[in-house]
């Protein structure tokens, strides 16, 4: 246990603002829980978002742009991980019902139908287990409902509680995607088949297998959606953009489930075009007997006719055609309990003819205007390109005429239609993200240039963190950093070889006074000014900077500037008449150009510079601050009451050697 007696540590500042972060934090996430219960899709996203909000409200010191690596960023990428998660308990269920429709075979020797019994359990199995989800679901909403009528005045408006439960959304994403009909349609009533009525009957029961897929996409394209929607939204975080493969994923797997389904209609289907041949046939027939399709019921009877009237190897589309169901019936998939082989053949005729689809329109539509050279749309001829590729859709299924199978070619056509917008969509967010990406790394690698030449600046200008900005409360390195980030979020493009003219001026005058105020007092002419001539010669100090090599001043040239030399080093040097050299010294932190005092003094014309003895050239990069000899006479008139006393003239114009510290 602590002692009471020891002095209690003082936390600090930073401490107590990280600790604020995380408490406003935590409050937005539980009053996101408490809006939870209206979707758990949409609680996810909105956790997500405020995480991200969090981090990029934390993330704003020493040129941070959000992308750091983080808590809350690591939550945003478990986050990501939870929507594939999401979007696996929605793909379950569409991965098991396809099993159903393989359950029923056909044995061609006896013409009858058999349903495999292994994988009729598998299948029932797996159904029951994924159907829990939805039955819990049901059962929460039901008992919500139930409470909120006890609690309900009767007098008041409790029949809107009461409509709770046959509200459409309810009954199409709960009670729809629980219904036992491919049991039902598979398993008792396809066997019972026989007559005109029966086929009727069964074709409306494809229906409500075909609306309860439908179903269970909804939520699917819904999560998908809102997925591209929160990644555009959120396109700034990294983190995110490091994820940009999952909508690449989830179209995958979107293609992946729709030619599994597909093919597995396609199986189905052709059982029941068979079947279909046979009702027909004994339609016209006396010695037909199809009281029963069930092969464990069937009696002897008459089947030599219906080798006859429904050909499959050869075929004889004169006599029946099966159209594109009748590549199934040669093969003899249909007829075999071996379920990788079927469902193999059934998932690559789904996969073959979905891609032609999509891949079809995918050809067209990248021909058409919104996709030649940038993204730039163009709805109208866009437009009209795609619906021109409809035409050709499934173009390599030959159909016959009959209606149902013509049905089944534009669902396969609808569903390529489906997943080649979605995949404009992926691409479209896929481009923003690259296009903010590129944009954001860019103004990384731009910041992180900018902010070292802020450190060396700094650092040459001998300008400590804490020195204060009269202006504003915070030190004039806070405040230079601040401005240099602002100016570089409107201006990507910013220059950094010279930081000092970004600033303001008033922060330029405080900077100016730090660095040249003790160094003028020490130039000859300049010992006995008062502040004042002081601060007017400081503010046409302008800053200027020079390549390595560059020849500043030239021996023998008029002499028409002061150089003040702030960062880099240069060499001074006298050549003779003779070309030989004189000697040469190295300037830095420095001055040059001294004897321009005088010549102001003297009040000569702009035309008569004095000549500079020596030659300036610079050895490295260097930054110079520059007072042009106009600007000296201005100020030199301007205080000339001041300046009345005789300055000495320099023999050789040297240059003298002062510190700027």
């Amino acid at each position: 246990m602590m002692n009471s007696a020891e002095p209690i540590q003082k936390m600090d500042t930073s401490d107590n603002k990280s600790i604020d972060q995380t408490r406003s934090l935590s409050e937005e996430i539980l009053e996101l829980a408490k809006r939870s219960k209206e979707s758990t899709l949409e609680s996810t996203l909105s956790l997500f978002e405020t995480f991200e909000y969090g981090r990029r409200k934390s993330d704003k010191r020493d040129g941070k742009d959000g992308s750091e690596w983080s808590i809350e960023s690591t939550i945003a990428i478990m986050l990501q991980i939870s929507y594939l998660i999401i979007v696996m308990v929605y793909i379950g269920p569409m991965l098991v019902d396809p099993l159903f429709l393989y359950v029923p075979i056909i044995n061609e020797n006896i013409k009858c139908l058999a349903l495999d019994e292994k994988l009729k359990k598998t299948a029932i199995v797996l159904r029951s287990i994924i159907d829990v989800p939805y039955l819990y679901n049901t059962i929460l909403h039901v008992l919500s409902v139930l409470q909120a009528l006890r609690s309900t005045d009767r007098n008041s408006y409790w029949w809107r509680e009461a409509g709770r439960l046959f509200h459409p959304e309810f009954l199409l994403h709960n009670i729809l995607p629980v219904l036992p009909i491919p049991q039902i349609v598979i398993l008792i009533f396809l066997p019972k088949m026989r007559g005109s009525r029966s086929l009727n009957g069964m074709k409306f029961l494809n229906l409500l297998i075909l609306l309860q897929y439908v179903a269970r996409a909804c939520p699917i394209f819904t999560f998908c959606k809102n997925y591209n929607k929160s990644t555009r939204e959120l396109s700034n975080n990294i983190a995110m953009r490091k994820k940009i493969w999952i909508p690449g994923l989830l179209n995958f797997i979107m293609y992946i489930l729709a030619s599994h389904v597909l093919g597995a209609f396609w199986y189905f289907f052709s059982i029941q075009r068979e079947i279909d041949c046979w009702i027909s046939t004994c339609r016209s027939e006396n010695e037909c007997d199809l009281s029963t399709l069930q092969c464990d019921n069937t009696t002897f009877r008459n089947i030599t006719f219906l080798h006859d009237l429904c050909p499959t190897n050869p075929p004889n589309p004169v006599v029946f055609d099966f159209g594109i169901f009748l590549n199934t019936l040669q093969s003899g998939i249909v007829g075999t309990t071996d379920f990788p082989q079927k469902f193999l053949m059934c998932f690559s005729w789904g996969l073959r003819n979905l891609r032609y689809c999509v891949m079809h329109m995918h050809t067209d539509a990248w021909d058409a205007p919104m996709f030649k050279g940038h993204i730039e749309i163009d709805y109208q001829n866009s437009v009209m390109q795609i619906q021109s590729s409809n035409n050709s859709f499934a173009s390599n299924l030959n159909t016959s005429t009959y209606a149902w199978e013509t049905v089944f070619v534009i669902f396969i056509s609808m569903s390529g239609l489906v997943l080649f917008i979605y995949l404009l969509g992926h691409l479209q967010v896929g481009d923003e993200l690259y296009t903010a990406t590129t944009r954001t790394y860019r103004i990384r690698l731009r910041k992180k240039v900018i902010f070292q030449q802020i450190r060396f600046m700094l650092s040459e200008y001998r300008i400590p963190d804490n020195l204060p900005n009269p202006d504003s409360r915070e030190p004039v390195a806070e405040a230079i950093w601040e401005l240099v980030r602002e100016a570089l979020e409107k201006d990507e493009d910013l220059p950094v070889k010279n930081i000092f003219s970004l600033l303001p001026n008033e922060l330029k005058e405080h900077i100016k006074n730090h660095l040249f105020l003790a160094k003028l007092k020490k130039v000859r002419g300049l010992e006995n000014k008062d502040g004042e001539v002081l601060k007017k010669i400081m503010g046409y100090l302008e800053p200027v900077n020079y390549a390595d090599g560059s020849y500043i001043i030239r021996e023998g040239e008029p002499l028409d500037r002061m150089l003040f030399i702030t960062q880099g080093s240069v060499l001074t040097y006298k050549t003779t008449i003779g070309g030989g050299s004189g000697s040469s010294s190295i300037i830095r932190r420095d001055f040059y150009g001294e004897e321009l005092i005088g010549w102001a003094k003297a009040y000569n014309s702009l035309s008569d510079f004095p000549i500079s003895a020596k030659t300036v050239k610079s050895r490295t990069e260097v930054e110079v601050f520059v007072l042009m000899a106009d600007h000296l006479q201005l100020v030199v008139s301007e205080f000339r009451t001041q300046s009345n006393r005789e300055i000495p003239q320099p023999a050789d114009s040297a240059p003298v050697q002062i510190s700027i510290s």
